[in-house]
């Protein structure tokens, strides 16, 4: 059941409420802070702190020494030197039946499976949530697997079980965003706040599902 028929609300407009309030704005900026620290992009995170810890002459001597700490990439070494050997080699899956085993495989390495798990092992690990998005691409003939960190989605949770995802929303441009739910899915324009796509519906070739995975620490 999606967001209209639980809510009974457009799914538009609780995707846009949710995204423009101040709640979910400041989990995106400082979910972006620990992504910029991981990837060791955090001198602009530095020079905010010294702003707010120092008076401005202490700020102005202090300030250029935010380089010499941005070069100590401390969260990056540990998150790659612990979640990174997860997937140091390739695990063995077992699928059963047995005959379908050949199929997987293909699929597998025909998406990056591995490889894009790899990646989003990293983020949850310095970020505490990941979101994976597999799709079709025609153009390349396969599956690809999208891996989004926290900073560029968010959840719409279900009011009955509030740890569920009801519907998932994800950043695909600068200001588009995709919203699906199990019944329903849509690209739209925050800034506008209207619809830049067709709904995709049952009738339209939704599968009835979220075809989405949300993982998350804890």
């Amino acid at each position: 059941m999606g967001v209209r028929s639980v809510l009974g609300r457009s799914p538009l407009e609780v995707a846009t409420e949710l995204l423009a309030s101040t709640v979910d704005k400041d989990r995106r900026r400082e979910c972006q802070s620990w992504l910029e620290c991981y990837r060791g992009e955090n001198r602009r995170n530095l020079e905010m702190l010294i702003g707010q810890l120092f008076a401005a002459p202490r700020q102005r001597r202090i300030t250029p020494f935010a380089g010499i700490a941005e070069a100590h990439d401390t969260m990056g070494q540990i998150v790659d030197d612990t979640a990174g050997m997860l997937y140091q080699h390739p695990p063995m899956r077992e699928i059963i039946p047995a005959d379908d085993q050949p199929k997987w495989s293909a699929i597998a390495k025909a998406a990056r499976y591995d490889r894009q798990l790899r990646a989003a092992v990293k983020i949850l690990a310095a970020q505490g949530a990941v979101l994976m998005v597999p799709r079709v691409v025609e153009r390349l003939g396969r599956i690809v697997i999208d891996v989004v960190p926290p900073s560029r989605f968010s959840v719409i949770a279900d009011p009955d079980a509030p740890t569920e995802e009801l519907a998932v929303i994800y950043q695909v441009g600068k200001a588009r965003w995709m919203y699906w739910d199990d019944t329903e899915a849509f690209t739209f324009d925050l800034d506008t706040r209207s619809m830049s796509s067709g709904r995709l519906v049952a009738a339209t070739g939704h599968p009835g599902f979220l075809p989405t995975v949300v993982a998350h620490l804890g």
